[in-house]
């Protein structure tokens, strides 16, 4: 009757949560994984006396310096891609070439202001600038 349903209620709640928390622990367990890909690659190529690749260079920025990295590179891209030169960038924005280098090679903290003059000399929005993520 009423117990009964309540019980096989209950235990579909208990099962349906222990499925969740097996689901969590399995990501958390790729994401360990790759991580070890990594490091275990790293340790290799360092006893075998090559260079630190890219991706430990990622590791060791901060969030912000990401972001700097992410968001120069993208404006490099479309910018090769419109085939526009920096002084071109230049004339378009009003930002001189030496700022438009820094902020691709991600040296200069772009202002709100200058990504949205930027982002108008490519034809683009400002949220296309931060990457495809």
């Amino acid at each position: 009757g009423m117990v009964t349903r309540a019980i096989a209620n209950a235990q579909k709640k208990v099962e349906a949560h222990n499925f969740e928390i097996r689901k969590q622990l399995l990501e958390y367990d790729d994401v360990m994984n790759k991580q070890r890909e990594v490091i275990y690659r790293h340790r290799r190529a360092v006893l075998s006396g090559e260079a630190l690749s890219d991706d430990l260079a990622k590791v060791a920025r901060t969030p912000e310096e990401q972001l700097h990295k992410i968001i120069g590179d993208t404006i490099r891209g479309l910018r090769k891609e419109k085939e526009l030169t920096l002084k071109q960038m230049s004339r378009r924005t009003g930002l001189s070439i030496s700022l438009l280098s820094q902020i691709e090679r991600a040296e200069s903290s772009p202002s709100i202001s200058s990504l949205y003059k930027i982002a108008v000399a490519l034809d683009s929005r400002i949220q296309d600038l931060f990457g495809k993520e």
